[in-house]
């Protein structure tokens, strides 16, 4: 952590500690039961502080208040010294008509218990399904009362999903995908037809993670293990006033699990697996001052073998010995790819040294040292029309490395038995591919919060550092190589953020603040383009010694000795001014309106096609990559001497906008809910890393959204049936999307570049439902399903970097001046399933004095949609239907659980990503084949 970054939290700590110095109020909060109040037997809130409050009468409350709180009829109160700070969590006992409901709860705006406890006084005299709180509006609110559409998953549900990050959430969620970037441990989120699959480091994805409060700004990292969280919730459609930065998709909200007061208590989870998988799990919960601090702790580790294969056989030399090239082995070595290496520490620290102060100090450790993802090559066959009518030509095959799809002889079954036998070079040379993809991650965060007597303050601050080396092989080849490359960076994050959020005794309230961020970023990557180094057989060439055989054509016969290397450095800077008011029309009817003001601004400087010299390299892989251009020019040189660069670039750029928020919604008051809105959302622009040339490193240009949502949500039968509808329509401008071109690089070798633009205006528009059926008191079922229709209203790109003139059809054509720049209306957007369906169930089987049995079974199913943005053959995410379940015994004082589970129960084999990389190969990822194990979890 910098000593300016201490500097910052040292004097935002001692700012709120004289702060809450100031005395103490009393405070009486008041419940609308929803029943009549006679009907309510008592009550009691165990407060953090390990004290109690009685839910009292009106005429208590008269006899007991101190001020000037209001006692109307109809209404219950809670007594306490002063109003609990938001997100504070409580336990309630309350007795309805003789029966009993308990459980946990989180204080919402300006600590109030009031929307918690008639939430659980409604849920008591219903009986029925559990009330959910929801932090969608950064306040604790009943989820069937937030006029947004969220879903909200438990730790229960999480638990019984087995999953090990936050990839096996998306089917609990309608119009929601999770999958990885091709080639990355980094995670492509979908909502609503917008998101981002793409591992560029200087782009922001379009859909925010936010984890307590600290928003994740990058794909790589956001693959989270969803272990001692309280819930995490899904919001779907553009959030562009309260989390507002980089937000035109929606929002991942995780919330982890905070300290309690005088509580000694922990959870440990020990799994084991096929793929030789092996995962431990800790939380201990100490106190160490009574009511005053107490402190969390938080560990995991998860390994497992993986399910590729490192035996994929050359086509150009099928029985290589070790001799071709470079001394390594041409065909794999068997051993096995894609594992998993992760140890996670988290340590929480929570202080409330009075009633209305608190302090949450976090601690977060990540050290990744998982294999490098596997490719698989995918290259379709040359010569046949694709689905636009041009002729496919792919590099790959001339050369002697065709797709699985062409050397997997035997049907569709066969096939797929090839597809998790792929290819990974291990070449050293820098690249260190042995070691895997290493990411490591330490984190500081400070949330403090001020609670007064109709306000509460919150200050939160966060300091993460994220290291990463990313060695691959693109190809799907074993042979070294044809195109191997490292990534490697450092980011440094920073963010404040002060929130107000009111709490008036009338019809209106607000929640204002104001947010800055930096990202910081050095990025270098090294990379050999090893496909020029093979020989063509133009008839007859001698493969293995094509030097001087005119029947051999080369393109680069040097291609493997001398890599490419680039430098960048980003440094961004926001500055996001929100606010939003709610105002009571009428009991039943209230508006929303709310505005945000956000503003960016991005230096960007990049170094392309330095050549490096043999000491250099040298002394590059002798560090493990860990060295800046800078460390590596061992002449004395200037390291941004031009003379050392095919180009550089200097460039700066800025973007602001203001988003707004409208909403109206209406309680029925029978359990019925439904509201109106209007969000916009808004996404920077920025430089892409992968820029080439001057003009393609020019900064692209904001994206916005404009989206209209009518939703539902309703309770009914009892309270054992809930329901919650939407339907959207969502306008999308300036989309921003990369597409991979042909180029000719700094050495005339042909080569790729990804490229960034603005190209195209989308509109998607569509319907969700979810339905929670409690069918008994012990069976349980949940449904979800989602229509999507998504299309460019237009799209406007350069297909081959102005080097032809072919045409898509009539999707593409030329425009006056014969380019093949023009409007395409054919191609599909990605991130867009038109339907999704899912139900999971849950079967709980008491055995008496013996605990409890509990079977829970799911099954999702999606069909085929887009990945890449050309739409490209054999890059289409698959059709699949997965199936999971599990068997889970209880013991009587539910302090052990021992389960047997299986996820994808009928080994669906199924793509989730791919890259068709501009003519030249393409190469794709699949999902996880069938897992199955056992879990035991213990609860102290």
């Amino acid at each position: 952590m910098t000593s300016k970054t201490s500097r910052i939290l040292s004097a935002a700590g001692l700012a709120f500690g004289l702060m809450a110095a100031q005395p103490a109020l009393a405070h009486m909060t008041a419940i609308d039961p929803g029943v009549a109040p006679d009907d309510v037997q008592g009550g009691t809130v165990t407060l953090p502080n390990g004290q109690q409050a009685d839910v009292i009468s009106r005429e208590q409350c008269e006899a007991q208040k101190t001020g000037d709180e209001s006692c109307n009829d109809g209404e219950l109160f809670v007594r306490t010294a002063a109003p609990l700070a938001a997100g504070s969590q409580v336990s309630y006992s309350v007795v309805v008509n003789g029966q009993t409901r308990t459980g946990t709860a989180t204080a919402g705006s300006g600590g109030s218990l009031a929307g918690v406890l008639s939430a659980a006084i409604g849920a008591a005299s219903r009986a029925g399904l559990e009330t959910i709180m929801s932090t969608a509006t950064r306040q604790a609110t009943d989820l069937q009362s937030t006029p947004i559409a969220t879903t909200a998953v438990s730790a229960e549900a999480i638990e019984k999903r087995f999953v090990d990050d936050i990839r096996g959430l998306a089917d609990l969620v309608p119009n929601v995908t999770i999958e990885n970037i091709t080639g990355f441990n980094a995670a492509s989120i979908g909502i609503r037809g917008t998101g981002t699959n793409d591992i560029i480091t200087t782009i922001d994805s379009a859909v925010g993670v936010v984890v307590d409060e600290m928003a994740l700004v990058h794909t790589q990292g956001q693959l989270l293990d969803p272990f001692d969280v309280e819930n995490v919730e899904i919001l779907r459609g553009p959030q562009g006033t309260l989390f507002g930065k980089n937000t035109t998709g929606g929002v991942v909200l995780i919330r982890t699990k905070r300290p309690v007061h005088n509580e000694y208590n922990g959870h440990v989870q020990l799994r084991a697996g096929n793929h030789s998988t092996l995962e431990g799990r800790v939380a201990v919960n100490v106190p160490l001052l009574e009511d005053k601090l107490s402190m969390r702790f938080v560990g995991t580790y998860q390994y497992d073998a993986g399910q590729y294969t490192n035996d994929k056989v050359s086509q150009v030399y099928p029985n290589a010995d070790g001799q071709t090239p470079l001394g390594l082995p041409v065909n794999g070595d068997g051993r096995s790819l894609d594992g998993t290496d992760v140890f996670y520490g988290r340590a929480k620290v929570l202080f409330t040294p009075s009633d209305n102060y608190e302090a949450l100090l976090t601690f977060e450790l990540l050290r990744d040292r998982s294999d490098t993802p596997p490719a698989i090559n995918e290259t379709p066959l040359d010569g046949q029309l694709d689905k636009f009518g041009i002729p496919r030509e792919f590099l790959f095959n001339p050369i002697g490395f065709p797709g699985f799809q062409q050397t997997c002889p035997g049907g569709e079954k066969a096939k797929q038995s090839c597809i998790f036998s792929t290819g990974v070079s291990f070449r050293d040379d820098g690249l260190r591919m042995e070691r895997g993809h290493r990411m490591e991650v330490e984190g500081i965060y400070l949330d403090q919060e001020l609670d007064l007597e109709n306000m509460t303050i919150e200050l939160f601050l966060g300091y993460r550092h994220q290291k990463e080396r990313l060695p691959s092989t693109y190809t799907g080849e074993a042979f070294p190589s044809l195109f191997d490359a490292t990534r490697n960076l450092e980011r440094r994050q920073f963010q404040a953020e002060l929130r107000f959020t009111s709490n008036f005794d009338g019809p209106f309230d607000f929640i204002a603040g104001a947010a800055y961020f930096t990202n910081d970023n050095d990025w270098r990557a090294m990379s050999y383009v090893g496909f020029t180094n093979v020989p063509i057989n133009l008839g007859g060439c001698n493969i293995v010694d094509p030097v001087g055989d005119p029947n051999c054509f080369v393109i680069n016969g040097a291609a493997n000795e001398r890599p490419n290397f680039a430098q960048l450095t980003q440094d961004a800077e926001a500055i996001g001014i929100y606010f939003e008011g709610y105002y009571q029309i009428t009991d039943a009817l209230r508006l929303t309106f709310g505005a945000r003001y956000s503003y960016e601004k991005k230096t960007f400087f990049k170094g392309n096609g330095a050549s490096l010299t043999l000491d250099e390299v040298e002394l590059f892989r002798s560090t493990g990559g860990d060295r800046t251009l800078g460390d590596m020019l061992l002449e004395g040189v200037d390291p941004m001497n031009p003379g050392r660069f095919n180009f550089f670039v200097d460039n700066r750029d800025s973007w602001d906008n203001v988003t707004f928020k409208g909403v109206l919604d209406y309680d029925f008051g029978d359990g019925s809910f439904a509201y109106f809105s209007f969000n916009q959302g808004f996404k920077s622009g920025s430089f892409a890393e992968t820029c080439t040339s001057i003009g393609t490193c020019e900064a692209f240009d904001e994206e916005s959204a404009d989206s209209y949502e009518l939703g539902y949500k309703g309770d009914f039968f009892d309270n054992t049936v809930r329901v919650n509808f939407a339907a959207f329509y969502t306008k999308i401008n300036d989309v921003v999307r990369s597409q991979v071109v042909r180029i000719i690089n700094q050495f005339g070798d042909p080569d790729q570049e990804t490229q960034f633009r603005n190209i195209a205006g989308q509109e998607n528009y569509g319907l969700e439902l979810e339905i929670t059926w409690l069918v008994t008191e012990n069976f349980r079922a949940n449904f979800n399903g989602s229509y999507l229709h998504s299309r460019y209203t237009e799209f406007f790109t350069d297909v081959d970097g102005g080097a032809g003139s072919e045409t898509m059809n009539e999707c593409l054509n030329l425009d006056e001046a014969g380019n093949d720049d023009a409007s395409c209306l054919g191609i599909r957007p990605n991130f867009a399933p038109t339907w999704q369906f899912g139900a999971d169930f849950t079967w709980d089987i008491p055995l008496g004095n013996s605990g409890m049995m509990v079977w829970n079974g799911s099954i999702h199913w999606m069909p085929e949609y887009e990945y890449s943005v050309f739409n490209s053959d054999f890059t289409q995410v698959q059709e699949r239907t997965l199936i999971n379940m599990s068997l889970t015994w209880i013991d009587p004082q539910d302090r052990f659980q021992v389960s047997v589970f299986v996820k994808n129960l009928l080994n669906e084999t199924y793509r989730v990503s791919a890259n068709s990389v501009a003519g030249l190969w393409n190469f794709s990822q699949y999902g996880q084949d069938r897992r199955w194990g056992g879990e035991l979890n213990f609860r102290f």
